[in-house]
């Protein structure tokens, strides 16, 4: 029978993820997403601008 594993204490939390709190860490998730998004915006903006330069 496998032996079921205590659960996560305060201090191991901090050794895996550093001393921010579990919130903060999905607030660096929600920015890098935000970044990445508007990466792509830009780059769809600026295409959607040379073809019209290029065509229109």
């Amino acid at each position: 029978m496998p032996q079921e594993r205590p659960p996560i204490t305060d201090a191991e939390y901090r050794v895996v993820h550093g001393p921010w709190p579990r919130w903060a860490l999905h607030l660096g998730l929600i920015k890098l997403i935000a970044w990445g998004a508007s990466c792509v915006g830009v780059t769809i903006l600026i295409a959607l601008a040379l073809i019209a330069a290029i065509f229109g």
